[in-house]
């Protein structure tokens, strides 16, 4: 679109228009961590939280387990965005070993894969957003609290694109972020597996690795996982019954619903309205 100008005032209108879709990732921060460790920091881990974790190392260097992977070393100026009850243990190996830990919930897609160590030099803002990011979300204000979570999103979107910038993408790529944002567009529809790789207009198994490359989970868990943390952002906006949630999520009833919760998260949708 051109810009529009008024002849008779002078005036200039400049429009911004986006070519594609300008989505941005919605998190709901729960809690932050701002560790300096020396030799001894050895943590093992119960399965944890439903919740994800982004630990971004800013120097020194350590070491991560997950459950069925191979170690994982976190060296500086690494990024990785893990599923917490996967965590099995995480360790210095070079002090001090300095990390950022958010953990928090979205509904949105990931920009890049889960359970995977990144490189992301980060930015000069870093530092300022993360000490109000730590200091909001401490808030009483329910407000405050807000601006913590919108701003570690926006950090989490300048790593993220660092990240992109310097991973060269599958020729396929751009077919499964196309195919992700139709999902959380309309996360009501029958999202089969056909479906998708049809619409794609790719193979099955090709969309598959395709898939899992992009996100680190296979369509029907991210389906499942999109679904779900959709339903806990509806359930503590407290405007919708479960039963208009699970038939707004494509649940088959808000018993399905329920139970599927109590599987992600660890606890009933009646426990996350009370608390």
């Amino acid at each position: 679109m051109n810009d529009r100008i008024d002849i008779k005032r002078g005036t200039r209108d400049r429009p911004s228009a986006a070519p594609g879709p300008a989505r941005a990732l919605s998190v709901n921060l729960k809690r932050i961590w701002n560790v300096r460790a020396d030799r001894s920091y050895d943590i093992r881990c119960n399965r944890g939280q439903r919740v994800l974790v982004t630990m971004r190392t800013l120097e020194g260097t350590g070491e991560l387990r997950l459950e069925g992977r191979a170690p994982i070393v976190l060296s500086s100026n690494s990024l990785i965005t893990l599923e917490q009850p996967r965590l099995r243990r995480y360790r210095c190996t070079t002090a001090p070993w300095t990390f950022w830990w958010f953990e928090y919930t979205t509904a949105d897609p990931f920009q890049t894969a889960l359970n995977t160590p990144y490189q992301a030099a980060g930015d000069t803002r870093d530092a300022a957003d993360f000490e109000e990011t730590f200091t909001k979300l401490q808030h009483p204000s329910a407000a405050q609290r807000a601006i913590a979570s919108a701003t570690f999103a926006a950090m989490l979107h300048r790593w993220f694109a660092e990240v992109r910038l310097h991973t060269a993408p599958s020729s396929h790529r751009r077919v499964i972020e196309v195919m992700i944002d139709r999902i959380h567009a309309d996360l009501s529809a029958d999202w089969s597996l056909p479906r998708l790789h049809a619409e794609a207009g790719l193979g099955e198994t090709l969309f598959r690795r395709e898939f899992k490359a992009a996100t680190g989970l296979t369509p029907a868990r991210f389906i499942r996982q999109a679904r779900l943390h959709a339903a806990a952002q509806m359930i503590e906006q407290g405007t919708y019954t479960l039963a208009a949630i699970a038939e707004q999520l494509n649940f088959s009833s808000p018993f399905h619903l329920s139970t599927a919760f109590k599987q992600q998260f660890g606890i009933r949708p009646s426990q996350l309205t009370r608390s």
